[in-house]
């Protein structure tokens, strides 16, 4: 999944605890809630019990409790952890510790929920809370098993009572964990658990653009591997390890494990669209728009059901605006890409810490009609509000392209001179989006692309050449992110432009560069099949085209080259 995907900060969701850990009253919060209708808002009644929810897998972790029912929504909490559903997670560590008060891991529980993961950073204002929950399961944990004890034990180096070193504190639960599978090196929970621990230290970042591995991944993968291996249904661990391998060159190793995510979990929306992110590396984008539309719908009815979550929901329709574009359907994608700009509520575009991720879906639109060539549409779009650096950016980006694409050359360089007076922005440099690419980052490929199709219409290939150069090292440096932070392939755009100039023997190794990006994609593929062809290598131009016809069966569009 994305480094996404909480468009508002998760505290949210737990705004019931104070500086007590379990509020003596019934605390009702209302809450913006990132799923459908932007207006959504989801009341919460905190004193209304979770229930115990069904397809979520066979799961069970023995705690040193006599109620059984405590004893479930442990179980539960765990899968739903597992699952990234945060927030409902720490309601069943929470209504563990009502049923069973003296239940230390309940505590345990609810504090692991309230830190940090690869999609979000820790919470500051959450520091005193999680304090004081780890600090009461300790003191509850005379009673624990061992291993219970050494679960507290670890996570207790995360916390601190006032906002500590972040960084410091997630290296020393990190290195609690690996002392902790030390002990109990065959038990499921704890490597995966410590598999997460390591992955929280180097969120997103696993893999070099090369395809080489970071220092630190083979740790994570040959963790992931061996609770694999003692637990092969274990949600957790195939979970985390999807994550863990799909940005690396063999994302087909973690297949197995996605695929089986959907069985073991089918009512977990976040589960049955994992698959998608081996999908999207392996080219099978109408079956990673299927699992999609599945959690979709799944999402909708356990909102009906009670069910709570944040942004996950929404990342499932950013995906399936994605994989729908890689298929060539256009009315379908722009369809979702309106719904993924529907789900975030409008005050999150502001937000301090989630502004540039909230915009950067909030131009989803934008993004798909320029990949699509609605350059009417587009230039009857508003220009968004001046502190919506982003947002704002991408806006000039798209009619600035319209413009391009509609001959009127002299519309488009108060356009590009907007986006280069948003970049050199102090804000641009310190927004990011993800946690991980700055906004000016994104921005500077948005101008390095509208300069190079300015000049490429000029039939000006020298000038065109150098800005489509620069912005295709730019993407390949950004941060990686399912779905990428910039969603049009720049080696599309680079690649038509050397086929136009008659560099078609380097225009073909830069498609099939991209073919390595997204596999078998029918965008990249026509696009050899015109560099081919302009070098006359008639067999191999071919072959490519009926890859080009199988890959665009579910298309609407008629691509002449690689982009519109």
């Amino acid at each position: 999944m994305k480094p996404y995907l909480l468009i508002l900060p998760l505290a949210l969701l737990f705004s019931g605890a104070k500086k007590t850990v379990l509020p003596k009253e019934p605390v009702k919060s209302t809450i913006p809630f990132c799923y459908g209708s932007a207006n959504t808002n989801l009341t919460l009644i905190d004193s209304v019990p979770p229930i115990l929810y069904l397809g979520l897998g066979d799961y069970h972790f023995p705690v040193s409790s006599k109620n059984e029912i405590a004893s479930k929504y442990i179980d539960q909490g765990f899968k739903l952890y597992y699952a990234f559903n945060h927030p409902e997670a720490y309601r069943s560590f929470r209504e563990a510790a009502r049923l069973d008060s003296s239940l230390a891991l309940a505590y345990w529980g609810q504090a692991l929920c309230l830190g940090p993961n690869i999609n979000m950073p820790m919470d500051d204002s959450k520091t005193l809370t999680t304090f004081q929950l780890i600090q009461r399961a300790i003191r509850l944990s005379e009673k624990s098993s061992p291993k219970e004890k050494a679960f507290i034990k670890a996570l207790s180096k995360r916390y601190t009572e006032k906002p500590g070193k972040r960084v410091e504190l997630d290296n020393a639960y990190a290195s609690a964990m690996r002392v902790l599978i030390k002990e109990y090196p065959n038990d499921a929970d704890a490597l995966a658990l410590c598999a997460e621990a390591l992955m929280d230290l180097h969120p997103w970042n696993f893999w070099k653009s090369n395809g080489e591995p970071q220092p630190w991944t083979q740790e994570i993968v040959s963790t992931l591997e061996k609770a694999i291996a003692i637990n092969p249904a274990h949600i957790g661990a195939n979970h985390f390890y999807v994550h863990a391998l799909e940005a690396s060159p063999m994302p087909a190793k973690a297949l197995g494990s996605a695929s089986k995510l959907r069985s073991l979990a089918p009512e977990a929306g976040h589960l049955v669209h994992m698959p998608s992110h081996i999908y999207i590396h392996i080219g099978e984008y109408a079956d990673g728009s299927l699992v999609n539309k599945q959690a979709i719908d799944i999402d909708a009815k356990s909102l009906k059901n009670g069910m709570q979550s944040v942004a996950y929901p929404e990342h499932n329709i950013h995906f399936l605006y994605t994989t729908l574009t890689l298929e060539g359907n256009s009315k379908e994608a722009l369809l979702y890409a309106e719904k993924v700009k529907e789900s975030i509520p409008f005050e999150a575009l502001n937000d301090p810490l989630y502004g540039g991720s909230s915009q950067n879906l909030y131009a989803s639109p934008l993004y798909a009609m320029v990949r699509f060539g609605k350059w009417n549409e587009i230039l009857k779009q508003k220009e968004p509000a001046r502190k919506q650096l982003l947002l704002r950016g991408i806006y000039h980006y798209a009619v600035g392209m319209a413009y391009v694409r509609t001959n009127q050359l002299d519309s488009v360089l108060k356009h590009h001179a907007a986006l280069l007076g948003i970049i050199s922005r102090k804000e641009a440099d310190t927004t990011v989006v993800w946690q991980t690419n700055t906004i000016k980052r994104l921005l500077e490929i948005a101008a390095n692309v509208l300069e190079g199709e300015f000049y490429a219409a000029k039939k000006d290939y020298p000038k065109a050449l150098i800005p489509l150069q620069k912005a295709v090292k730019q993407e390949e440096t950004l941060f990686y992110g399912e779905p990428s932070d910039w969603p049009n392939p720049v080696k599309n755009n680079y690649g038509a432009v050397l086929v136009e100039a008659g560099r078609a023997k380097e225009a073909e190794s830069i498609y099939n560069a991209a073919l390595k990006q997204y596999p078998e994609n029918g965008w990249s593929l026509i696009g050899l099949y015109n560099a081919l062809t302009a070098q006359q290598k008639t067999n191999e131009s071919a072959v490519v085209k009926k890859r080009f016809d199988k890959a665009f069966k579910n298309a609407d569009i008629t691509l002449k080259n690689s982009r519109l």
